[in-house]
């Protein structure tokens, strides 16, 4: 009987356990939406926002389980502290690894769980004293660090040949900055009309070259296909590169497209090739560029400030040989969005 009872104790627990478990997964869902309806770009801050969240609605929670009534205490101020505390910590290690978005939220909920409950079995007055003094380092620490340098990750590349076969092809990967930007991301990003945002990048681009008093370029509908089923090409197979899985690059999905990449540039001399730009953005907090909003133009601007940034991609921009641009974006369903400039 005693055996019995022992063993359905266990199986309470397991229960409780699952529960809570799916409780944190929930309530981490929904702070994520929280901090988007309320556009709070600092990473730091959306993790505090988070934390203040997840505390009061898992103090509310606890309260009904146990009939309960709700008050703001300093209990619940110590527990907000060690909930922001964790998300902290949850983001830092989780930052060194390249999991999926999905295993994240699993290891974050899963980590909320267990840490809740063996912190549980520390003394309140030493747990209230242990947590003020880290809230405080973190206050000091926190604000010197740039959370938006984590994880960075951009890939530069760069083919010039001579004017008789020209080609300048460069690619830039923007990533959000951390974890929690990624699972933020991820959770309210819905994709925007891509052809909108072709259109802001030809805008974009042509501000750049008048600028500096260049005339700009025309939009080529045949070389925007060709761009366009490059840019859907990497989403669909899941790579980044100017040349596809059967190798080829621009002047040959060009020319297998039925395009004609020779360009007469006067004085006995031409031009054989089309230059190409690649580039990979996601909204939200990007390393190297800021916070891009989920909306055509914060992406349309982001992506040609980050080629502007970048001497090749400038270079194909501004180059005074090209007349016609075609442009096509792709959007992979999740995170990103895959654009592909090719010019002539």
């Amino acid at each position: 009987m005693r055996r019995n009872k022992y063993l359905f104790r266990n199986f309470y627990k397991s229960y409780w356990f699952i529960i809570w478990f799916f409780i944190y997964g929930i309530l981490f869902y929904f702070s994520t939406l929280l901090v988007d309806v309320l556009e709070i770009q600092n990473s730091y801050f959306q993790i505090v926002v988070m934390g203040i969240i997840i505390s009061v609605l898992a103090r509310t929670i606890s309260s009904a389980i146990h009939k309960r009534v709700f008050r703001i205490s300093f209990s619940l101020l110590v527990w907000t502290l060690i909930y922001i505390l964790l998300l902290f910590g949850f983001n830092y290690l989780l930052t060194l690894f390249n999991f999926n978005i999905w295993l994240n939220l699993f290891l974050i909920a899963m980590g909320l769980v267990i840490f809740t409950n063996l912190i549980k079995k520390i003394s309140f007055k030493a747990l209230s004293i242990l947590s003020i003094i880290l809230f405080i380092l973190i206050f000091l620490v926190i604000p010197n660090v740039n959370l938006t340098e984590m994880n960075i990750s951009t890939k530069l590349d760069s083919n010039i040949s001579d004017v008789n076969n020209y080609e300048n092809n460069n690619t830039v990967v923007s990533k959000t900055s951390n974890v929690m930007d990624d699972i933020l991301t991820y959770l309210s990003i819905k994709s925007v009309n891509l052809l909108e945002i072709e259109k802001m990048i030809l805008q974009y681009t042509n501000e750049e070259r008048v600028k500096v008093g260049i005339s700009a370029l025309k939009l080529d509908s045949k070389l925007s296909d060709i761009a366009r089923a490059h840019s859907e090409d990497m989403v669909t197979n899941d790579f980044f590169e100017h040349t596809n899985l059967i190798g080829d690059g621009p002047d040959e999905r060009s020319e297998k497209a039925g395009y004609n990449i020779r360009k007469v540039l006067g004085s006995g001399t031409y031009q054989i090739g089309v230059g190409e730009n690649i580039g990979m953005m996601a909204t939200g907090n990007i390393v190297g560029v800021g916070y891009v909003s989920n909306d055509v133009d914060s992406i349309a601007r982001a992506e040609v400030d980050s080629w502007m940034d970048s001497p090749g991609h400038r270079a194909n921009i501004l180059n005074l040989e090209y007349d016609v641009i075609g442009i096509g974006v792709a959007y992979d369903g999740s995170l990103y969005y895959f654009s592909t400039q090719d010019f002539k």
